[in-house]
């Protein structure tokens, strides 16, 4: 505990070689590494400093062999100081660690800003490892988005209905508004009439309405506006 307090105020202080020299030590010493990642990484995360926090993640790893959370974390700091080679060697071992990997590993650059990347991990993920059906497909939609690649779409929103397979009443408000978002708005109107048709709610309405007025459909937008008035 010395040694990361002491290194902590050493950074903060700008001495950033030494406090991370006492980050490693702690890390070496502690009977629970992750217990000194938590105080560590948001710190250097804070002040950019990644390629240190790269450091520390990998004595971290090196401490913790085989655990995937460790190995995700070391990728997570490695694609943050752009080691981009290093990341994706260390992202295909959290691949063979763990069934949910490639929505990990997608999550993983795209926080560290590798859209791309995270696109074609997305790609790879299991419609039923997913936890989180609606955030992924939200997530995607919404980096395509950034990346002026609507057209890429569609075979996400195909795994996400297959992912579905056996639901009474399938989400299909999440398709219509990921349409939506990546600027496709005859696509996002036939899903979002269908929801409304098949799973009316004043959510589902809200969203049409607002797609209406995207196309500057008047007529449309006023006939959304007063069935999401009237539920």
């Amino acid at each position: 505990r010395l040694a990361l307090a002491r290194g902590r105020v050493l950074v903060m202080a700008g001495n950033t070689e030494a406090g991370v020299q006492d980050f490693l030590d702690a890390v070496s010493r502690a009977t629970n590494p992750k217990e000194v990642l938590e105080v560590v990484d948001p710190l250097l995360k804070g002040m950019r400093q990644f390629e240190r926090l790269a450091q520390v993640h990998a004595r971290a790893l090196a401490l913790t062999p085989g655990r995937a959370d460790s190995t995700l974390l070391y990728a997570r700091s490695l694609a943050a100081a752009g080691q981009v080679d290093e990341a994706t060697q260390v992202f295909q071992r959290v691949a063979s660690e763990t069934d949910r990997a490639h929505g990990l590993v997608a999550e993983a650059w795209a926080d560290a800003g590798y859209l791309g990347l995270a696109i074609d991990a997305w790609a790879r993920v299991e419609p039923s490892s997913s936890d989180d059906a609606d955030g992924m497909l939200s997530k995607v939609s919404a980096a395509l988005a950034t990346r002026g690649e609507g057209e890429r779409l569609d075979p996400f929103v195909r795994l996400y209905i297959q992912g579905q397979r056996g639901n009474a009443a399938p989400r299909l408000l999440p398709i219509g508004e990921a349409y939506r978002r990546v600027g496709r708005a005859a696509e996002a109107v036939r899903w979002l009439e269908r929801a409304d048709r098949e799973t009316p709610s004043e959510e589902t309405a809200l969203a049409l309405m607002r797609v209406k007025l995207d196309l500057d459909d008047r007529e449309g937008t006023l006939a959304a506006a007063e069935r999401a008035g009237s539920r």
